[in-house]
């Protein structure tokens, strides 16, 4: 019912109860207004930003611009695969052979490469936070640069060789590569496909997920 019909009502009722002494007021209400909306929050200020020493020099050298774009004297090193591998399900094992031409754009003459060798995060022994399924790690079958197949070596040596810590396998070439240069190396490899349970890849003995499986 409309608040004009509600006052009607009262008001035939005042007749009767008037005899009575009885007052009957109607007041007509105005509609509740509609509550807004929950004011927004004030923005959050940013703390300020203090440039680190690091990003200072880059910015002198010209590599990194106050702006966020890249300097004019910005560079990446970068590198190409040609890669061959195979999976034999029976021992869960990859076998891989591969050449990877790298370059250095940099402005750094490089004595020392660091290449990824992941698949020694379930290797006995490794630093890892978290328990995962353990296997006896990659295994370096060959390593080379250029045409020249370099030795393992049990730490990083002065003379050319390999050395393999960790997932990191630092390689130490007969000549460094300079400024602008390139170098190719080759890698011959084999390592076992983890249980599943690990992190980013693994097998339930049907179905194979292999990640980070070449250096």
């Amino acid at each position: 019912m409309s608040t004009r019909g509600r006052c009607a009502g009262v008001a035939r009722a005042l007749l009767v109860l008037s005899s009575l002494g009885a007052t009957v007021a109607c007041a007509s209400r105005a509609p509740r207004p509609v509550e807004s909306a929950a004011r927004q929050p004030a923005r959050v200020r940013p703390y300020p930003i203090v440039e680190g020493a690091a990003f200072a020099r880059a910015v002198e050298r010209g590599t990194r611009t106050h702006t966020g774009r890249p300097g004019a004297r910005y560079w990446t090193n970068d590198a190409s695969y040609r890669l061959e591998a195979s999976l034999d399900p029976r021992t869960r094992r990859v076998n891989g052979y591969g050449t990877v031409t790298y370059r250095n754009r940099s402005p750094d003459t490089l004595t020392v490469l660091a290449v990824y060798t992941r698949p020694n995060l379930f290797a006995p022994g490794a630093m890892r936070n978290r328990r995962v399924p353990t296997t006896a790690g990659i295994r370096m079958r060959r390593v080379a640069v250029g045409a020249t197949n370099l030795p393992a070596a049990p730490e990083l040596r002065d003379e050319p060789s390999w050395f393999m810590d960790g997932t990191v396998t630092w390689i130490r070439p007969e000549q460094p590569v300079m400024p602008g240069d390139s170098v190719k190396l080759t890698f011959d490899w084999t390592f076992e496909v983890p249980r599943d349970g690990a992190p980013r890849g693994g097998t339930d003995g049907s179905v194979y997920f292999v990640s980070y499986w070449y250096p």
